[in-house]
């Protein structure tokens, strides 16, 4: 959710608007993890700000992917024939994207971001035979993980969400509104919320 808007007093007015709303709270933060970690020289900083965007990035897709099937089931009927493809096509080519990074995603999740156990056995991916007697291999698991967080190596995959993003805030289908204590109805329908996305000229 906007810190800027929530702090007027605004929300959304529909569940449209709600979805976006979210997904662009997180990519909020998606953004200023990404500038930090382009600013540190630190190689152990820099992994701890990567793999805390990658855990946002994984809360993200999978807001997305609740979107898409609220868009599918609730919006689409509403749009012309034309538009509903540029939906379509526009959650097409982010799941193409993303499909063959999200197990990876899952797993730097599950294993370095929120969740820590002293079983990892219990919950490593199905594909790692580990054992209690295997935590050299386990730290060696870890490793491999923290390789993958990389962000130069995300970058199309993040910027696809962008993308989806950008498309998806382009449709009038996102009112604002709230009712102040004296009961006045204020309503707006922006595109561009001052102060809300980030700048267009970010890019991961």
């Amino acid at each position: 959710m906007s810190r800027i808007l929530r702090s007027q007093g605004a929300w959304p007015a529909s569940q449209y608007a709600r979805f976006l709303w979210l997904a662009f709270g997180l990519w909020e933060d998606i953004y200023e993890l990404s500038g930090i970690y382009k600013s540190t020289s630190d190689k152990d900083q820099a992994l701890v700000i990567a793999r805390h965007l990658l855990v946002d990035f994984d809360s993200l897709d999978e807001l997305l992917k609740e979107f898409h099937d609220h868009i599918k089931h609730n919006e689409l009927k509403i749009l012309s024939p034309e538009h509903q493809q540029i939906l379509s096509d526009a959650f097409s080519n982010y799941h193409r994207a993303l499909e063959p990074r999200r197990e990876e995603i899952k797993e730097i999740r599950n294993n370095l971001g929120s969740h820590r156990t002293g079983l990892p056995w219990q919950k490593a991916s199905r594909r790692n035979d580990f054992s209690p007697q295997d935590w050299g291999k386990w730290e060696g698991y870890l490793t491999n993980l923290e390789q993958q967080c990389d962000l130069h190596s995300w970058l199309d995959t993040i910027n696809s969400a962008r993308s989806l993003l950008e498309t998806l805030e382009a449709f009038n289908l996102s009112a604002w509104f709230n009712i102040p204590e004296d009961g006045n109805i204020r309503f707006s329908m922006p595109i561009l919320p001052p102060g809300y996305y980030p700048p267009r000229k970010s890019k991961h």
